[in-house]
């Protein structure tokens, strides 16, 4: 399977970290089925991407190898090679500090900020604990029922939160107006 995504095994290839390899879980992935799709894509977006802001980017991350950090890399490869395909006519900035991509279309300035969901391990067994498994059993038939909450901004901390709440924290955290900040009030900002 992994043969399969040639600029995926050279990016793989360029960031191996020890010890305990991070991207042994990434790789097993690409062998499921259901993420295979992804792969192809990811694959097919990594030889489209500006290669001077991708060695960049990798020169970072080796500064740095983490889960999270592998994920964030890859959630901004994926942003910026469907930018380049949404917008292959316009020019992409790739700002020092702020958002991670700017351009220019049509005279207006649009942000793109790159937003990659990170569980931690507690958040993880907080997922677990509320998926629902329950079964009634009648004379003649059995009912299964399964329930599985995505909470795709994190799960509430303490009790008098929700995940609406987790929602509008996240958004609240971009920072905003000043030089380096995300997002301005005078351009078009998408958090994707």
């Amino acid at each position: 399977g992994y043969n399969k995504f040639p600029n995926l095994k050279t990016l793989f290839s360029e960031i191996k970290s020890e010890p305990g390899n991070i991207l042994s879980p990434v790789i097993e992935s690409l062998k499921r089925k259901d993420y295979e799709e992804i792969a192809h894509r990811t694959n097919y977006l990594l030889s489209i991407v500006n290669k001077d802001w991708l060695n960049n980017k990798i020169k970072n991350f080796k500064k740095s190898s983490t889960k999270e950090n592998l994920s964030a890399l890859l959630g901004e490869i994926r942003c910026h090679g469907e930018i380049k395909c949404a917008f292959e006519e316009f020019e992409i900035y790739y700002p020092d500090a702020g958002s991670d991509f700017i351009i220019d279309f049509l005279g207006k300035k649009v942000q793109i900020e790159t937003y990659t969901p990170q569980e931690s391990k507690d958040e993880d067994k907080k997922t677990k604990e509320c998926i629902l498994n329950e079964e009634t059993n009648y004379s003649d038939h059995k009912i299964t029922i399964k329930a599985e909450l995505k909470a795709p901004f994190g799960l509430p901390q303490r009790p008098k939160d929700n995940t609406q709440y987790e929602a509008v924290s996240k958004f609240s955290g971009i920072k905003e107006c000043k030089e380096g900040k995300q997002f301005s009030k005078d351009a078009i900002s998408i958090l994707w």
